[in-house]
């Protein structure tokens, strides 16, 4: 029998992996040239997230917040939609 998922721990989990993500990955590759294209996309999408001469530490925190942002979205969807689809397809269950 399916079972529900916790909007909340779903949006918190999905916000913490996320953020981290942004952040980690900015801290580790903003030194190097790998990635180049990826931080173009995160400047153009978040704005104040900006690689430049020492910044990299600003970038990871604004990136920490935005992609938290982000995978807090994207997760209370995701939860909220599988909820409903769980809901229609099955009825008589007690979610």
């Amino acid at each position: 029998m399916p079972t529900r998922l916790s909007l909340r721990a779903f949006t918190l989990a999905g916000a913490l992996l996320w953020g981290a993500a942004v952040a980690l990955t900015t801290l580790f590759f903003a030194s190097s040239s790998y990635g180049g294209l990826w931080f173009d996309l995160l400047q153009d999408i978040y704005p104040g997230y900006e690689l430049g001469a020492g910044s990299t530490t600003k970038a990871a925190f604004i990136g920490a917040l935005y992609g938290g942002a982000d995978g807090a979205l994207a997760s209370l969807g995701f939860a909220a939609l599988y909820n409903a689809l769980l809901k229609l397809f099955f009825p008589l269950t007690k979610n």
